[in-house]
């Protein structure tokens, strides 16, 4: 977790937000169960919510929102680029910034599987 933190925070989203928390969350489900990301309304977000007490699938919607907008406020289409290698042009739905950074960390290797 810490090492999807580490690249979370170099895509400009602090971890004093509580959608640091789930979106770290979100991605280590993700490379753990794949299909997750198939519908992330019935998938990811009620899996979040069930790891996170006392938060349901909505909260975990808009909070992972908050962060994908905190993150493309932050870095922008070129730094994505340039910190993931994936070529952005518009803002990634969230289901679409998981798997670029699920993706990232598998390829290189940052996973302690």
């Amino acid at each position: 977790m810490k090492r999807v933190e580490a690249v979370l925070r170099s895509l400009g989203l602090l971890g004093c937000f509580v959608c640091m928390r789930q979106m770290s969350l979100a991605v280590v489900l993700a490379h753990e169960n794949g299909t997750l990301l198939t519908n992330v309304t019935k998938g990811l977000y009620p899996a979040v919510a069930e790891q996170c007490n006392g938060t349901n699938g909505k909260a975990v919607e808009r909070n992972l929102r908050s962060a994908r907008d905190t993150i493309w406020m932050q870095s922008g289409p070129e730094r994505i680029r340039s910190i993931l290698g994936v070529p952005v042009l518009l803002k990634p739905t969230t289901g679409e910034l998981v798997d670029m950074i699920c993706y990232y960390m598998e390829y290189n290797g940052l996973f302690c599987d």
